[in-house]
């Protein structure tokens, strides 16, 4: 098992959306995932894009990710992010928030359609 995902949403209303992934050291990302695109970025783009299509209420601030794992840290993550057209910011320890505006340029009106899981994890997308 190399992933652990999970959300959480504030209590208040139009809130944000907090997404934590956790990578163990199994998951390497120099491996590249096609479009020239690093396994980290492609896993998060699947992991948000799944985020992203949930019927739940839209976040309407901000969303938060923090990634954890071997050699993550938020220059990582901001590095792979930027690979799949996604900006973010320092937030609090390890994680950046996204801006909203980029995500729905890429998934769409919340919500999204549910992506496929990429080739390079075994599906078909």
């Amino acid at each position: 098992m190399w992933l652990l995902a999970s959300r959480e949403r504030t209590t208040d209303p139009g809130g944000y959306l907090s997404v934590n992934v956790e990578l163990d050291e199994a998951f390497t990302a120099e491996i590249a995932a096609g479009d020239g695109e690093t396994r980290d970025a492609a896993l998060l783009d699947f992991v948000l894009g799944q985020v992203w299509s949930q019927g739940e209420e839209s976040p309407e601030r901000y969303v938060t990710l923090g990634v954890t794992g071997a050699g993550r840290d938020q220059a990582a993550v901001t590095a792979a992010l930027a690979q799949i057209g996604v900006s973010a910011i320092p937030y609090s320890g390890q994680s950046v928030s996204l801006k909203l505006a980029d995500l729905e340029s890429r998934y769409g009106s919340w919500p999204g359609a549910v992506p496929e899981l990429p080739a390079t994890f075994g599906g078909t997308g």
